[in-house]
């Protein structure tokens, strides 16, 4: 009788560690118009890729922990320049073809 409580407390234990978990959110996605490039927020940084199924690259950490909105991306010379709004403040940086060529990301 004990071993069939303990396996119904467990049970119960682990459903509600189920249901207490949280889906993480939809990645926030922008695309260059003129290059085949993809920009992506998703588990608190800020990835590209030349496509939806290669390999991302992380940029950079997203700078505060609001929600990200008018993320865009550009071609600027050989590289890119994204940029976004989170939590008031304008953001933007440059990163290159490559994927170890990012620059700062700073506040405007």
């Amino acid at each position: 009788m004990r071993l069939r409580t303990l396996f119904a407390a467990a049970a119960i234990a682990s459903a509600s560690a189920a249901c207490a978990t949280t889906a993480q959110p939809a990645p926030i996605v922008a695309h260059a118009s003129d290059a085949p490039v993809i920009v992506r927020v998703e588990f608190g940084r800020i990835w590209w890729a030349r496509c939806a199924w290669a390999e991302p690259h992380e940029l950079w950490k997203l700078p505060g922990t609001g929600a990200v909105e008018n993320l865009t991306v550009t071609r600027q010379g050989n590289g890119f320049v994204v940029s976004f709004r989170q939590s008031g403040s304008f953001w933007q940086g440059s990163f290159g073809s490559g994927p170890k060529t990012n620059g700062t990301l700073s506040s405007r």
